[in-house]
């Protein structure tokens, strides 16, 4: 996972009129999700959520609303077979 520190370090390495193609999503987007869906999630676990969709991540699916849900779920899961042994 990236921090915004990390991409704007890495950034600067090039011409600021390069043009790319990027896709950014945070913390925010994933809280936003959660509540959306009534899924409690802490900054941590969003982050988790964060650090488990770069790495797994599918170029051919890409990060949406649909994939940052899946991750919710799939963290409130594992968290509720946690709590019930």
């Amino acid at each position: 996972m990236s921090t915004v520190k990390e991409v704007i370090e890495r950034l600067q390495g090039y011409d600021p009129d390069a043009h790319i193609a990027t896709s950014l999503w945070m913390a925010e987007d994933v809280l936003y999700t959660a509540e959306d869906i009534e899924i409690e999630l802490s900054e941590e676990e969003a982050n988790e959520i964060l650090d488990e969709m770069c790495h797994r991540h599918d170029a051919d699916i890409g990060i949406n609303w649909e994939v940052i849900r899946c991750y919710i779920y799939m963290l409130d899961e594992d968290r509720r077979e946690k709590q019930n042994g």
